[in-house]
């Protein structure tokens, strides 16, 4: 007090000021539906519609998953400070851009860096065998559809839509395969 006389010590209080935002970080992008799935990297091409997307944000923080400027929606950051997110509906065909900003339970907000897919749900163009050569044995050149051969591998060739699987049959079973380029 203004005479000099002091008091018992009063209690001690512990505040904790929280100003910096957690780095919130897309760390992946799975593709879980359909025949080819997996871990997508960036600007990888999917048939999944609704991919998962994973990442890290400071433990307990609301993260929203945008795609381009439309939300997609909310997830929470666990104790461990992972997240992970499935839209509820279906993306469209097309070039997909996600981000993602957390907002940590103190209110403090970061963003993250962006990931993009695209999304194709088109079927492959049917395959088309064009050409069979035949180049063993003392009759050779292109074989005429419906017509025999002595050599026991001739080489086909057609046209597919590129970085499709292409496998041959025949009555026996499968022959083998390729990828288109």
């Amino acid at each position: 007090d203004p005479s000099g006389n002091t008091g018992p010590e009063g209690s001690h209080v512990v505040i904790t000021v929280d100003v910096v935002p957690g780095k919130v970080e897309i760390t992946g992008v799975t593709d879980d539906a359909g025949s080819v799935t997996g871990s997508l990297s960036r600007n990888a091409v999917t048939d999944d519609t609704r991919p998962q997307i994973s990442g890290t944000a400071k433990a307990g923080s609301t993260v929203t998953i945008m795609d381009g400027s439309n939300g997609l929606g909310t997830t929470t950051a666990g104790a461990d400070g992972t997240w992970s997110f499935t839209p509820s509906v279906d993306l469209g065909r097309g070039e997909h851009t996600f981000t993602a900003t957390a907002k940590d339970p103190m209110g403090n907000e970061s963003s993250s860096s962006s990931w993009t897919v695209t999304i194709n749900t088109d079927a492959p163009v049917k395959p088309t065998i064009d050409a069979a050569l035949d180049d063993v044995g003392s009759v050779q050149g292109n074989l005429a559809n419906g017509g025999s051969t002595d050599d026991p591998t001739p080489t086909l060739s057609g046209k597919a839509e590129a970085g499709s699987t292409v496998k041959i049959y025949d009555q026996n079973g499968l022959l083998g395969e390729v990828t288109a380029k």
